[in-house]
């Protein structure tokens, strides 16, 4: 009778930390990754298909790889605004690590679940970009799809911060509008008001999940995430979370450099020459 109020909470949480594991390396699931690519080649050759039918060369050329970035954009957009809401709600200890024995475990599962779609996404992605490189695809665009397939596949080997997969899968959000604009573009409508619209539309979703959500997720791994993986019982290992720390800050420069373009682009700088394939193919 002589305990505060709060002590039953203080006590559940500590037992809570206790059954906590901590975080040891758990791999990638090879076989599903494969499968994975394959299942979005085959997408990308039945585009490729109707795509062929089309009377405007762009979309002939290239209209199959927007579709596919278009078709995963959107789940990505789904999955990580529903998980980032979800997690929102759910303690630091879940949103640090991936634990079977974690109550909020289903929402890191589900997650990865949407992450191995991405990786596999990015890894077909990844080498139709390489083929086009340099002509229509520059060596950011190279640079981000290969950080964030090793990005992903080692958050996901030592199941590390799934808050931060989660608002990392949001920020597809931007790529909807700017495929968009290809299209647009793709099929002469490049001087029409849909186009003012998207471009819009497009700096707009950009800056909130790319650069505000994104930094304030950078902000939140720094001040909650590092000392709670650090401590026991978790424990992490520093080489892969600094690895994976100073490849999410890099992109969020590389987010940046993007956001700086688009301002050129709002400026009038490059009306029809800025990157209508950019961050697609660097998403």
């Amino acid at each position: 009778h002589c305990l505060p109020p709060a002590a039953p909470r203080i006590i559940a949480w500590a037992v809570g930390r206790l059954g906590m594991k901590a975080v040891e390396f758990v791999g990638v699931d090879l076989w599903q990754w494969f499968f994975l690519v394959v299942y979005w080649e085959l997408a990308n050759q039945t585009a490729r298909v109707f795509c062929r039918r089309s009377s405007y060369s762009a979309i002939r050329a290239t209209g199959s790889t927007f579709i596919c970035s278009t078709i995963n954009a959107i789940a990505c957009t789904a999955y990580g605004g529903y998980l980032t809401w979800v997690f929102m709600g759910l303690s630091d200890e879940s949103r640090a690590h991936f634990d079977p024995d974690d109550p909020g475990q289903w929402a890191s599962l589900l997650v990865k679940a949407a992450a191995y779609r991405f990786l596999a996404w990015l890894t077909m992605d990844f080498v139709h970009c390489f083929e086009k490189y340099p002509k229509t695809v520059g060596l950011d665009a190279l640079a981000h799809h290969g950080g964030f397939i090793l990005l992903t596949a080692l958050q996901m080997s030592w199941d590390l911060m799934p808050v931060v997969a989660a608002w990392l899968l949001l920020g597809e959000l931007s790529t909807i509008a700017l495929n968009v604009r290809w299209f647009l573009i793709s099929c002469g409508k490049g001087d029409s008001h849909a186009l003012f619209l998207t471009n819009t539309a497009f700096a707009l979703s950009f800056f909130v999940v790319r650069i505000l959500i994104y930094w304030l997720g950078v902000l939140h791994i720094g001040v909650r995430m590092l000392p709670l993986l650090f401590a026991p019982p978790y424990n992490a290992p520093a080489v892969p979370v600094y690895i994976l720390v100073v490849a999410i800050f890099s992109a969020g420069l590389l987010n940046l450099w993007w956001m700086y373009k688009i301002f050129r682009m709002a400026a009038g700088a490059g009306k029809h020459t800025a990157p209508a394939d950019a961050p697609v193919k660097k998403e």
